[in-house]
């Protein structure tokens, strides 16, 4: 039987993708370290029930542990992935309108759809900022939310 660390392969590779500051990239570490971490958990939990069970109990729970890690793994993908676009995208307002915007400006990913909160001091700069999000690559859709500020 062989287990597959899903996660950890798909961590490295995001952390090839061009993240946008320090602290995205932190972030996307502690991710990947929490599932490093809790696969070795279960698979020491694995090996303890071998010890203690008869091997078809020891075997079926392998079996659920093996799919809960390939659950897990997919789903941090899915979360990496989000990550990965919102560094991206706020890599582009920095670069489009000055790395100020930042502090006024959240960004939320999901399935290629991205919202844009905060506020900007005109139309001219929220209208700037959909338009940087929307070149990002993999990005399908900007729900831009930004507020004029008075």
């Amino acid at each position: 039987m062989r287990l597959t660390l899903v996660p950890l392969a798909v961590f490295a590779s995001l952390l090839l993708v061009n993240a946008c500051s320090h602290g995205d990239r932190e972030k996307l570490h502690d991710k990947a370290s929490n599932l490093a971490h809790e696969a070795k958990q279960q698979a020491h939990q694995v090996a303890s029930d071998i010890k203690t069970n008869d091997s078809a109990q020891a075997e079926e729970k392998l079996h659920r542990g093996e799919q809960d890690l390939k659950k897990a793994g997919a789903e941090a993908s899915v979360k990496l992935d989000h990550a990965a676009l919102e560094a991206k995208v706020k890599a582009r307002l920095a670069n489009d309108l000055g790395a100020s915007s930042l502090t006024n400006i959240s960004v939320a990913a999901a399935d290629g759809e991205v919202t844009l909160t905060g506020h900007v001091a005109s139309t001219d700069q929220k209208t700037a900022a959909g338009n940087a999000a929307a070149a990002v690559p993999g990005v399908a859709k900007v729900r831009n939310d930004l507020t004029i500020a008075p």
